[in-house]
């Protein structure tokens, strides 16, 4: 909530977006809004990457390993849920859970984006940016999800998943 409300009182001030202007060697022809939509996500200054990236270090990452170290994972299999269901399930649990974040408010600022077009017309014909924006938001759940969860099912113990997703995260991510 406080990241989406950061970009979006950013991108209504007119003193920062004149300031993104005179840069345009480094920024190009991007219209200020446009790049601060793009860096609330990730880059030097977004934080919706970041929070995602904790939040899938407390939960997700040691989520399989966690069950499986407890006993609890052959207690689910034991009864009648197959081990697809349960990969499944919590996949998309936490799916669910990082799209809120990777989703939610970005979506958010994409509309206050398209609210300053000026008029309807040229917000009209720009409105395929929520859908790009739900799009990438999507993807990013999905992997901020899969892969996380893959490498807990790999792992014995819950501190290897937490060790190996942050490693994973920082070196390839």
């Amino acid at each position: 909530v406080l990241n989406t409300a950061v970009f979006g009182i950013l991108m209504s001030q007119e003193e920062i977006k004149a300031g993104m202007r005179q840069m345009t060697p480094i920024f190009g022809s991007t219209p200020p809004e446009d790049l601060l939509l793009f860096l609330s996500y990730g880059g030097v200054t977004g934080w919706y990457d970041r929070i995602t990236f904790i939040a899938s270090l407390f939960i997700a990452a040691g989520t399989i390993a966690s069950d499986t170290q407890s006993g609890a994972f052959q207690f689910y299999v034991a009864r009648p849920v197959r081990t697809f269901d349960y990969v499944l399930g919590k996949l998309a649990g936490l799916w669910f859970l990082f799209a809120l974040i990777l989703i939610g408010g970005p979506l958010i600022l994409a509309g206050i984006r398209l609210g300053m077009y000026g008029d309807g017309a040229a917000a009209l014909a720009n409105v395929a940016l929520l859908g790009k924006v739900a799009l990438i938001g999507t993807l990013g759940a999905l992997a901020y999800a899969a892969v996380p969860l893959a490498i807990s099912s790999l792992v014995p113990n819950r501190r290897y998943g937490l060790a190996m997703w942050a490693a994973y995260y920082l070196v390839v991510g």
